[in-house]
């Protein structure tokens, strides 16, 4: 399951706490959306914690980012166009501001 993963990652970035509730909830809103079924749950849950991160200080590049989770960059950008060809964006973003 994707959010067993964000501790870990939370890790391995060094976010902060209120970085990691949102991500978390950002990350439950995915798991329980079907149209995530079957893709990589280490993935879902950095894609969550990129989009938390983006909303904050928090500056480093995507590839940095990616190597430290232990994914690629293309795994993050892909995840990232099918959130927005499906229009979930606002769904998962709102939480973040």
């Amino acid at each position: 399951k994707p959010s067993d993963y964000l501790p870990s990652l939370c890790s391995k970035v060094d976010c902060s706490e209120k970085a990691k509730r949102t991500a978390y909830s950002v990350v439950t809103k995915m798991e329980q959306n079907y149209k995530f079924n079957g893709r990589n749950p280490m993935v879902i849950c950095a894609t969550a914690l990129w989009l938390t991160l983006k909303q904050t200080t928090f500056s480093t590049t995507q590839s940095k980012f990616c190597e430290a989770c232990g994914i690629s960059s293309v795994s993050l950008r892909n995840t990232l166009k099918f959130i927005r060809k499906n229009n979930f964006e606002g769904i998962f973003i709102n939480d973040c501001t």
